[in-house]
């Protein structure tokens, strides 16, 4: 069996399952992009399970907390994901030869420092911006000033925990460093479309039949 294999998690806690927009787009073209590589993807989502069934992938998991847990506030079942993922997925590990672990970031999920850890496989965190900011500056209504330190301090350990780091831009990049990461552990890959799948002419062409 291929020894290249890459797991990639998509962790975020939603209450409606995802099914278009950047994000969605963004692990769709991360995704081809390591097959047009050569190296075979299993896949564990807790939230594109539909998008993904349409994916070529090796295998994919549904990761889901237990429904007893849903009278819990969202930042504590994005916390406890971390440990009801971790056992979903771990079969994954056991079952395909993983080279590395890649996660898209997600509010206080560590799933994936779980799994490098206890499996002692690489592990690539790709980090899109700082989840706590978001939570607490474009959801005004959930404020509760008092927790953005200690969650801060689980972010930045969680970043700090990864092997290698891919952000987006070079801000991005900058900021990681100004918590300490080292600039030799980040990897600037900037946001691209796929002329393949959106043919500017082809667009062109439908909208002008319109």
């Amino acid at each position: 069996m291929n020894e290249k294999y890459i797991l990639y998690l998509r962790t975020d806690i939603w209450d409606e399952e995802l099914t278009a927009g950047g994000s969605v787009s963004h692990t769709l073209g991360v995704i081809k992009g390591f097959h047009d590589l050569g190296y075979p993807v299993v896949c564990a989502s807790s939230c594109l399970d539909s998008v993904l069934k349409n994916v070529k992938l090796e295998k994919l998991v549904k990761l889901s907390n237990p429904s007893w847990l849903h009278f819990l506030r969202w930042k504590m079942n994005c916390f406890l994901s971390s440990f009801f993922f971790f056992f979903q997925t771990k079969k994954l590990i056991r079952n395909y030869p993983i080279a590395c672990i890649y996660q898209r970031y997600s509010l206080l999920n560590l799933t994936g420092v779980l799994l490098a850890r206890w499996y002692k496989k690489k592990f690539i965190l790709e980090y899109n911006c700082s989840e706590v900011w978001t939570a607490f500056e474009w959801v005004p209504k959930k404020r509760l000033t008092f927790l953005i330190k200690p969650l801060s301090r689980i972010e930045r350990w969680t970043i700090r925990q990864a092997d290698y780091l891919v952000v987006v831009s070079e801000i991005l990049k900058n900021e990681l460093i100004n918590w300490g990461v080292p600039a030799e552990k980040i990897l600037v890959n900037p946001n691209g479309v796929d002329t393949e799948q959106f043919d500017p002419e082809r667009i062109k062409r439908e909208y002008a039949n319109e």
